[in-house]
């Protein structure tokens, strides 16, 4: 029975599954990520909006692309570049392409 509604959950949108025999609409998809937070801005974002030092904290692309670009215009300093939570400190290493 569980194989048979998930197969047809899987082809049928959750909004369409009708109630079975007195249960509520069921629906057996993983419900999408939450958004996360900009450690900067503080604006929740989708996960594939973030970007991060390998500490894994998260920053929206204008924050983190702002932060790059202050590392930067800072001269020598950007090679020791570090995340920008102040307590921690996690190499930012990255290739131009992959950061921004």
């Amino acid at each position: 029975m569980i194989s048979q509604i998930s197969e047809f959950s899987a082809a049928v949108p959750c909004s369409i599954l009708s109630t079975v025999a007195d249960h509520p609409p069921i629906c057996l998809r993983t419900p999408a990520l939450p958004a996360l937070q900009c450690k900067i801005c503080f604006e929740d974002f989708p996960r594939s909006s973030m970007r991060s030092a390998a500490c894994k904290h998260g920053f929206c692309t204008d924050c983190w692309a702002g932060y790059l670009a202050n590392g930067v215009t800072s001269g020598p300093s950007v090679l020791d570049l570090r995340c920008p939570l102040p307590t921690c400190k996690a190499e930012v290493r990255c290739l131009p392409a992959r950061c921004c």
